[in-house]
């Protein structure tokens, strides 16, 4: 009885590599159906049925050592046509499985690198968005100008617009715009308007006091402004520009049928 070997590789799921100090085979299979075969030429089938104890079992090739010289000549050329085989099986095997292997590497890669460029353009996103300063209005322009007479101020540009007030000859005015013969002007912290004509960079000096003249029985009356086209009265001759503006006392000026100016009265 002489020194035995013999070891079996799993090379790919189903299929073995087997050496022996005899010869070196394949085989294919699994549970129920194997098959085999060898550098020797030898092949084998074998069929079973699991859990019975019933097998079949179908050998073909090989030889026996008192054949003569031709036939193993013969058999050793067959036992390398079947070991050239095996490992061209080999080879296709690992190969496919590499194929296989590496695609699927790269495509986690890919993968990878497709979140990790989503996660990055999140980012830059969120910081962009962070950074970006809200923009601050800019300050409003005020002037202050100043009341050249009595003026009425209203709640809109328009002389027919609801009276809030007042201003007095003299008195101050924050203007913030001019337009169309109005000035839109800051009231106690609100918008309203006054016409524009009543306005005056310089603020108007104080007129002289007037010598009292000796008690008279008959007082001086009112004069105002009127023209012949217009029904309104004006304290001012250039008031709302008025043709051939011509003075009447306040209390003709009435009974003919003249109203106040809302802009100068």
């Amino acid at each position: 009885m002489g020194m035995r070997f013999k070891k079996s590789k799993k090379i790919a799921p189903g299929v073995k590599l087997n050496v022996s100090n005899k010869s070196v085979g394949v085989s294919v299979g699994g549970k129920g159906v194997h098959h085999s075969v060898s550098s020797s030429g030898r092949k084998t089938t074998t069929v079973s049925a699991p859990g019975t104890g019933l097998s079949y079992v179908k050998t073909s090739g090989g030889g026996s050592r008192k054949r003569k010289s031709s036939k193993k000549a013969q058999s050793g050329t067959v036992g390398c046509g079947t070991i050239l085989l095996g490992f061209i099986l080999f080879f296709l095997i690992v190969g496919v499985f590499s194929s296989g292997f590496s695609s699927g590497r790269k495509k986690a890669a890919e993968a990878a690198a497709s979140s990790s460029s989503a996660a990055s353009s999140s980012t830059v996103s969120a910081v962009s968005e962070t950074s970006t300063p809200t923009p601050t209005e800019a300050p409003v322009e005020t002037k202050v100008m100043y009341s050249q007479s009595s003026l009425n101020i209203r709640a809109a540009a328009s002389a027919d617009a609801e009276k809030l007030g007042t201003f007095s000859a003299g008195d101050s005015v924050t203007v913030i715009s001019s337009e169309n013969g109005w000035s839109k002007i800051d009231y106690n912290g609100t918008e309203a308007y006054v016409a524009s004509d009543y306005l005056s960079d310089t603020q108007p000096t104080a007129a002289p006091a007037a010598t009292q003249a000796p008690a008279s029985s008959d007082q001086q009356e009112t004069m105002v402004w009127v023209s012949d086209s217009g029904k309104k009265y004006h304290s001012k001759s250039s008031c709302s520009n008025m043709s051939n503006p011509h003075q009447i006392s306040l209390s003709d000026a009435q009974a003919q049928g003249y109203t106040p100016c809302k802009k100068c009265h």
